[in-house]
This record gives structure tokens, C-alpha cells and sequence, in this order.
């Protein structure tokens, strides 16, 4: 059996709103409840839905909802543009680690190259959790706490298990 997915709309700081559109219609804003942010349900580069909670098939031909979607897609599955949620953790990480003076230039730029490779499972993703490890033991405890909680959200769970 194929897997299915239903379409999801995420606020653009990425709340999930309702991870299944079609199969609870009912549950849906317009608008984010946690912090008012307009909601999305398409990519706003190639126009496909959100993927959104798995779907799978009853015996009878009816899909039903596999399981909730539990966090929010970080690139979108049609073009592999990141969505606005991830864009935006991405420019505040960077920002955040601007402003930290325990760590000399060189290692801040060095973490902000890394960034893009902790948000995706690719060969350089070992390279950038190393790096992270390395660098992140220098910060302050609030910085280094302040960046996992901006992170948390868009990088991939093998990430989580290697940095947290």
C-alpha cells in the first residue's frame, strides 16, 4: 500500500494549526492561536500542499489518519524550498550567535556555515554536528541553551540524538 499524506497548514512560525485539512476540516484557522501568525497550507514557491499527517487505507477504500503530524516539515517535499518557519529559526540562529562574545569570529562564522547542514540529513550533516559539539562547548549556558531551543524545531531527529 502507498503511503498517503493529508495536506497540513502551519502558521508561518511554524504551529501546527491542523496537520490534516481534508480529514477535520473543522479544526482549521485562519490564524495561529499560540501567536496570531497567518497560517499556511501550500509552499508559496511551487504552490503544492504542506504534507501534512500520514494517511493510511482501510480495507473499504476510506483513508483514515495514521498519526498526528508531530512537528512541521522543514523544506517542502515538491521543490525543496525551506518553508518560512525554517528560514526564519535559521536568520535567528545567526543572529544569536553574532552576539556571542565568549566566542571568537572565526568560530561564530564557522557554526553559522554549519546551520544549514544540522536542518538536513546529508553527508555534511557529521561534519556540522561535529563542529556544533566543538564550538557550542566555548558558549555561555544561556546562548547555548537560547540556540537549542531555536533549533529544535527544524533539525532532523538524527541531529536531536547527536547534539541534545
Amino acid at each position: 500500500m502507498a503511503e498517503r499524506y493529508d495536506t497540513a497548514r502551519i502558521c508561518e512560525n511554524g504551529h501546527i494549526i491542523n496537520g490534516a485539512l481534508s480529514m477535520a476540516p473543522q479544526d482549521t484557522t485562519k490564524f495561529c492561536s499560540h501567536c496570531g501568525a497567518k497560517g499556511i497550507d501550500i509552499c508559496s514557491a511551487c504552490n503544492s500542499q504542506i504534507r501534512g499527517a500520514s494517511l493510511y487505507s482501510t480495507f473499504h477504500g476510506d483513508w483514515n489518519i495514521g498519526g498526528p503530524l508531530l512537528r512541521p516539515p522543514a523544506y517542502c517535499q515538491s521543490c525543496g524550498v525551506p518553508f518560512p518557519w525554517t528560514t526564519q529559526r535559521l536568520e535567528v540562529a545567526r543572529e544569536l550567535i553574532s552576539e556571542m562574545d565568549e566566542l571568537v569570529d572565526a568560530d561564530k562564522e564557522s557554526l553559522k556555515l554549519s546551520l544549514p547542514d544540522l536542518v538536513k540529513d546529508s553527508p555534511r550533516s557529521e561534519i556540522a554536528v561535529s563542529r556544533y559539539r566543538k564550538i557550542i562547548a566555548k558558549a555561555a549556558d544561556t546562548s547555548r541553551e537560547g540556540l537549542k531551543k531555536l533549533l529544535w524545531m527544524v533539525v532532523t531527529e538524527a541531529t536531536k540524538k547527536a547534539l541534545f
